[in-house]
């Protein structure tokens, strides 16, 4: 039988899914999958950019020009493996788009040479800053220790402590 998959998360966490990346260059994912009976023999992954309901996934990492279409890792000693890519050199660097979802595909191998592959949730890269239109100095809510005049302009009666709020 092939191994099961404990958890696949993409980003840091060993404790859930990312939902946003600001790098441009760089994902994370970790993983459990176990076997019992024959133990892991390899995992390979690889990442791909979600194209929708109505197009094909691309494959993004390893690049298409890199000769091949999947990382290997035999290192199968830690029970949760976990891999940045991007910093790879023998594969062409990763190149992530603002406003595009991307997923880690993994296929993990036990002992007894049965593969599965499974996805991960999917990630949206987002290289911009948020807006801020306003910032307010005070709590949100009008409190004993502030004033607030007719300008918005508020008047802090305390000296141990400022609350900012950015609306």
């Amino acid at each position: 039988t092939p191994a099961e998959l404990r958890h696949l998360f993409v980003g840091a966490s060993a404790d859930g899914n990312a939902r946003f990346s600001s790098s441009h260059d760089t994902l994370q994912a970790n993983w459990l999958f176990v076997d019992p009976e024959s133990g892991m023999q390899q995992y390979q992954w690889r990442i791909m950019r979600y194209g929708g309901r109505h197009r094909p996934s691309v494959r993004v990492f390893p690049a298409r020009d890199a000769g091949v279409e999947w990382v290997v890792a035999t290192d199968t000693a830690a029970l949760a493996q976990r891999f940045v890519a991007g910093n790879d050199p023998s594969v062409a660097p990763l190149e992530l788009e603002s406003g595009q979802r991307y997923f880690f595909e993994v296929v993990a191998t036990n002992g007894a040479s049965h593969p599965t592959t499974h996805d991960s949730a999917r990630i949206l890269v987002d290289l911009s800053p948020p807006d801020v239109t306003r910032v307010k100095v005070g709590s949100l809510s009008i409190a004993d220790d502030e004033r607030v005049n007719a300008e918005d302009e508020v008047t802090q009666l305390t000296k141990d402590r400022v609350h900012v709020a950015f609306v």
